[in-house]
């Protein structure tokens, strides 16, 4: 390929400038991120995870080895945008190792660099179960949405809900959510009496709250991105009242979301990896939350995206204390695809070395008022749970 020649010989060129002594060892990292733009929330949450592991981490690191963290902005979603920056990053740069990417979208941009670059690519967010497929240089540490949306789906079932109404957002990780959920829900007898893909870019939900609400399902299974007005939708258009259970993935009930979302979270049961809004926290994450609090403020509450920002750069760590600074992409890559980890927020996860996707436990809450504050009560736990898709689609 053309881009690959002149990836690789640019790459060698800048080698031959780069300076030969320097007081330390210093190992580029690069991180593209959505910071500005309407989802610089969450391309911040990913940010700071990483940015606290590494302030409150530094003797992991071998003696005379650092870390330098070069950061882009892509405003995305921007699969153009991605995959410049992080071609700049790799010529100019010369990272090891890339982390980010919140969109799917963007994420398949890059998958083609990283193959050529031989440059291991760590997912913290983009979920759509295929993408480790575009390069055997991903490693996802975040989740899949078959990885939420399919045990939700034989959960609701045995928990007796008979009929169900699909409503996600109109783009890949909403399309693979609603297969989910609908292989899942119907494999143990339930009936979907009603799917909605609504473009990403809506923010009124009232005329779909109401053609629901005609419907009369048992229940809603939604992901969305604009949770907050798709939740208060739900509400004023009396479903809630009506007895028709909301349920979702975890973001659904974003953490960092609640001051917004309110009481119209009261009763929703969710399915996800991480929530710091919990009755009972583990005493790992009492640990992680109160670091995030003394670091960013006691106000400041972290989503499941600053946990995986934090296990990415975990990953990172433990692959140059294990490898060193100097390790082969071949070494790397083995290494992460084997990486395991009980000290984080969310507790015990693993990748898969077959499928480079995260295993982890999928924590059903439900969102209870408890003197006047919104809190998520553990309900259940399905544990171990590897990506449904890569399972019933193998290579």
């Amino acid at each position: 390929m053309i881009l690959t020649h002149r990836l690789v010989g640019l790459v060698a060129l800048c080698a031959l400038a780069a300076p030969s002594v320097s007081a330390d060892t210093v190992v580029k990292v690069g991180s593209v991120l959505a910071l500005t733009g309407p989802f610089a929330s969450m391309g911040e949450g990913v940010d700071r995870g990483a940015a606290l592991y590494m302030k409150l981490n530094r003797d992991k690191l071998p003696k005379g080895v650092s870390i330098e963290l070069i950061r882009r902005d892509n405003a995305g979603p921007n699969p153009t945008a991605a995959k410049r920056l992080v071609q700049e990053m790799v010529v100019r740069d010369q990272i090891k190792y890339l982390t980010g990417a919140i969109f799917t979208p963007d994420a398949a941009a890059i998958a083609p660099l990283a193959t050529e670059a031989k440059l291991p690519f760590i997912l913290p967010n983009a979920s759509t179960s295929s993408l480790t497929r575009m390069s055997p240089y991903i490693v996802r540490v975040s989740l899949t949405q078959w990885q939420l949306a399919y045990p939700m789906g034989e959960w609701a079932a045995k928990k007796g809900y008979k009929t169900a109404y699909i409503v996600v957002a109109d783009y890949a990780p909403g399309h693979d959510t609603q297969e989910a959920f609908t292989r899942a829900f119907v494999g143990k007898g339930g009936q979907i009496t009603g799917v909605l893909r609504i473009p990403q870019n809506v923010t009124d939900f009232a005329p779909y709250m109401q053609r629901i609400k005609d419907a009369k399902p048992d229940m809603v299974f939604m992901y969305i991105n604009s949770r907050i007005a798709a939740l208060k939708a739900y509400e004023a258009a009396g479903l809630k009242a009506a007895g028709i259970q909301l349920m979702g993935p975890g973001d659904l009930l974003n953490d960092d979301e609640m001051p917004a979302i309110g009481t119209a979270a009261e009763g929703v049961i969710t399915g996800g990896i991480y929530t710091s809004n919990l009755v009972d926290p583990s005493p790992q994450n009492v640990a992680f939350l109160k670091a995030w609090a003394t670091e960013y403020g006691a106000d400041n509450k972290p989503s499941y995206l600053g946990v995986t920002g934090w296990d990415s750069m975990d990953m990172i760590f433990s692959a140059i204390a294990k490898l060193g600074p100097d390790a082969k992409p071949e070494a790397i890559l083995e290494f992460l695809s084997n990486w395991k980890s009980d000290s984080g927020a969310r507790g015990a996860i693993s990748i898969d070395p077959k499928t480079r996707d995260i295993v982890q436990s999928v924590v059903v809450n439900r969102m209870e008022n408890i003197d006047g504050k919104m809190m998520n009560r553990r309900i259940d736990v399905i544990p171990d749970v590897k990506d449904p898709w890569k399972i019933i689609n193998p290579e």
